[in-house]
């Protein structure tokens, strides 16, 4: 079985991403993906957009219209300093973060979005999370539970538990908090490999592979979607 994640280098400083980026990118629900979904929480007024999607496009290329910037940017980090952003005080109207959100939160984090962000700008981000499901969802990752040893669980982040303590002093405060369900559809073997190794711990074995196959065979007899759950935060300065 190849392209199983490395889940040390996708969580490390360099990239702080909270999940795999082409599970992000192949995940629909109807014809739209969370990239779509999270350019959608940015106003239309808005003219200049910082993207801290690291390792994706489809943020940048969704929030794109006439009139509109959108600047690609990172965290910086260094061992005893707080986060950085390469952008000037109130910079851009929005931050939009869909793979930014996985390493250890802080204060220092969210004052530092708010730096960024011109008065009255909003700061939107994606994190997976474990709900919605649909009942089939239930059934289809209780058997790929069984066939592996273990449950289903996202890397990084998943529900971003308790955010809000970190808020205090920052300048932002809560909008909106939503969820949606996403489905990857497993049509191919690489479909399957991606389902099984994005929702499960890592670990080379043959019931990775074993997995991989059951997946397969239930996609030759019915179309198969594998649940892709995500949460929208908004956070207005």
């Amino acid at each position: 079985m190849t392209g199983v994640v490395d889940w040390h280098h996708y969580l490390s400083p360099e990239h702080g991403q909270s999940w795999p980026v082409p599970l992000l990118e192949r995940a629909r629900s109807g014809a739209h993906g969370p990239a779509r979904w999270l350019a959608r929480a940015v106003p239309a007024r808005v003219a200049r957009v910082a993207d801290i999607s690291i390792g994706t496009n489809a943020v940048a290329e969704a929030l794109a219209r006439p009139g509109r910037e959108v600047v690609r940017t990172a965290t910086r980090t260094a061992v005893g300093e707080p986060p950085r952003l390469d952008l000037d005080d109130g910079a851009v109207g929005a931050v939009v973060s869909a793979t930014g959100i996985g390493g250890p939160l802080s204060g220092e984090f969210f004052r530092e979005v708010a730096r960024v962000l011109a008065p009255g700008g909003a700061f939107a981000f994606l994190v997976p999370t474990v709900r919605p499901i649909r009942f089939q969802d239930v059934a289809l990752l209780g058997q790929l539970g069984l066939q592996l040893g273990t449950l289903p669980v996202f890397p990084g982040m998943s529900e971003l538990a308790g955010y809000q303590a970190y808020l205090e002093g920052s300048g932002l405060r809560p909008m909106e908090d939503a969820r949606e369900r996403y489905g990857l559809e497993v049509v191919t073997p690489a479909d399957a490999e991606l389902a099984v190794d994005s929702l499960f711990l890592p670990a080379t074995s043959e019931r990775r592979t074993a997995a991989v196959q059951q997946l397969l065979s239930q996609a030759a007899r019915s179309p198969v979607s594998v649940p892709v759950p995500v949460r929208r935060v908004v956070l207005l300065k």
